[in-house]
């Protein structure tokens, strides 16, 4: 990292002098500043009472004790701007201090123990949801979205707060799902605050909706019957159901759905797993990444600790393709999660899936897993998805790639060739590649507008399976003692 001159601190001290402490981590005066001053509004915003005055029983002395409660506020906000701007010279995430990060148009709470939510996910959520929502498509009257490894529960609130910036006609289910308990613990913080102010997102500003939190339920509609459930649950997605299970530890996804009573089938799966294998997290992360966010939520475990039937996707959950084996894609230390997670997505016959990935290496790996689960079209988006600058066209109609040589690269220019040009794996969009998109069936693919041709024919499907789709099974919703097993400080909550 190369030094910063002594020329910039200079300058940094002149404008304030607790500049130069934050150039160490910012590299960049021009970002120190705007740290600098976001900390500086945080301060300012806080409910800081002054601290009482000493009590002086020297009558002598009495009058020279000042009694200026500003002039003590105001040196009180000064040691708290001071030790803030020393935890982040130390590299303490900025979100964390803070207290808040935005997620495209949503304001969200940030807490140590939490993965800060990043931007470049919030694009690949909202395009996702702008396809979905397009009058076109034919919907359920519930659309169902199951959100794994959830953390701040921010991908489900913003896909809700984009479906239904127009969709209003039908009713959203969303169900986050974690094993830590701080976030599940955040999550809900975030959903009550949504709650408390209706106006600061889509969710609960046009219609009343029906939440709940360890057994407490608020109900309502809105003119036209359409609801918002919004849950979480305390649950494993890599323990196996047909494992010996530990006390106090989370159940197995679908046992603890199963005692939850959620419903047993969804309509879109999207994850954002630990996809950093333990090399690349030591070689690559930033510092304040390593020193401060949560391994768990970043390293995945090692393949060896997951219990078979898991780690392979046969015998667990889908018995349909016990033929195709894992272990014929090679897979990287950063890949543990994929398997289960499309496993779950098959067997809660999911349309949907979006899975974040790290790079076009891990995103190749993971799209040639789908084929084992029965998707039926993949698809893989960069940053921006919806910038067809840098779009790499390819037929929907050709589902899942074939081998090809060196020298094919269908879809994919010369000047861009890389290692992913040696697949005819669509991909989309501009900027890094960020995750991999999966459906199935004539309802998934018109979904995402994948039908290139006959499209009064898939519409015309799409619409019939409308009665079939309609959610008229009820769920009371109910946690389960044994399904959450909360820890005190959540069932506190």
């Amino acid at each position: 990292m190369p030094r910063i001159a002594n020329s910039i601190v200079r300058r940094a001290y002149a404008q304030d002098p607790l500049l130069p402490a934050l150039l160490g981590v910012c590299r960049d005066l021009s970002l120190a500043a705007n740290e600098l001053r976001w900390l500086r509004e945080h301060v300012d915003e806080l409910p800081l009472a002054p601290a009482p005055r000493p009590l002086n029983t020297s009558t002598r002395r009495k009058k020279r004790i000042p009694n200026n409660d500003k002039h003590r506020l105001r040196k009180i906000k000064e040691a708290k701007l001071r030790d803030l701007v020393k935890q982040r010279s130390r590299g303490t995430p900025l979100q964390y201090l803070l207290g808040t990060e935005f997620f495209g148009e949503l304001e969200l709470k940030c807490g140590r123990g939490v993965l800060v939510p990043r931007q470049d996910t919030a694009s690949t959520i909202a395009h996702l949801a702008r396809l979905i929502r397009d009058p076109r498509n034919t919907l359920p009257n519930e659309l169902r979205v199951l959100d794994l490894c959830t953390g701040t529960g921010c991908i489900p609130f913003l896909f809700g707060h984009e479906l239904r910036e127009t969709r209003h006609d039908i009713s959203y289910r969303m169900l986050g799902v974690d094993v830590s308990t701080d976030a599940l613990t955040l999550a809900t913080k975030n959903l009550r605050r949504f709650q408390r102010k209706p106006s600061s997102s889509n969710l609960f500003n046009t219609s009343t909706t029906e939440a709940k939190d360890d057994g407490e339920r608020e109900d309502g509609h809105n003119a036209k019957g359409a609801k918002v459930l919004a849950n979480f649950m305390w649950a494993d997605i890599l323990n196996s159901p047909f494992e010996p299970q530990i006390e106090n530890t989370p159940l197995p996804l679908m046992s603890a759905m199963n005692l939850a009573r959620h419903p047993p089938f969804w309509d879109i799966v999207i994850s954002n797993p630990p996809y950093i294998s333990p090399d690349a997290y030591r070689k690559t992360t930033a510092r304040s990444v390593r020193g401060f966010e949560p391994r768990l939520a970043l390293v995945p475990p090692h393949p060896s600790t997951i219990p078979s039937s898991i780690s392979t996707g046969v015998g667990s959950y889908t018995t349909s393709w016990p033929e195709k084996t894992i272990d014929t894609i090679t897979q990287d230390a950063g890949d543990t999660f994929y398997v289960p997670i499309l496993n779950i997505a098959a067997q809660v016959e999911a349309k949907v899936v979006l899975v974040e990935v790290a790079d076009v290496e891990q995103a190749v790996r993971v799209a040639r897993l789908g084929e084992n689960f029965g998707f039926e079209g993949v698809e893989i988006w960069r940053d921006r998805p919806d910038d067809t600058d840098e779009a790499f066209p390819s037929s929907p109609s050709s589902p899942y790639p074939k081998q090809h040589s060196q020298d094919s690269s269908p879809g994919i220019t010369k000047k861009r060739e890389t290692k992913e040009s040696k697949n005819d794996i669509p991909i989309v969009g501009a900027g890094n590649v960020r995750c991999v998109v999966f459906w199935r069936g004539n309802t998934g693919a018109a979904w995402l507008g994948k039908e290139t041709q006959n499209d009064s024919i898939l519409r015309s499907e799409s619409h019939a399976m409308q009665p079939s789709m309609s959610r008229t099974d009820k769920f009371d919703g109910r946690y389960h003692a044994d399904a959450l097993l909360l820890a005190s400080k959540w069932k506190g909550l």
